[in-house]
């Protein structure tokens, strides 16, 4: 449910997810997919050494930014 209220993809069809819940009701909603949110994970991020971790991160992330550009 997270990703669907946090993603601006899709908003309008996402809104209609939350249309019969309470949450829908609260001036809340009003930020509903209005602000980009990417998803970042550490899980498959399996080093040995600090070196190589810090890089895979940084790889993680140009792919993303290159991904949402």
């Amino acid at each position: 449910m997270l990703k669907y209220f946090l993603t601006n993809e899709n908003r309008e069809k996402n809104r209609d997810l939350f249309r019969e819940l309470k949450i829908y009701k609260e001036k809340e909603f009003y930020h509903q997919g209005k602000y980009p949110v990417i998803h970042l994970s550490f899980k498959d991020i399996k080093e040995t050494n600090w070196e190589n971790c810090y890089n895979k991160v940084k790889y993680i992330i140009q792919n993303l930014f290159d991904t949402y550009e």
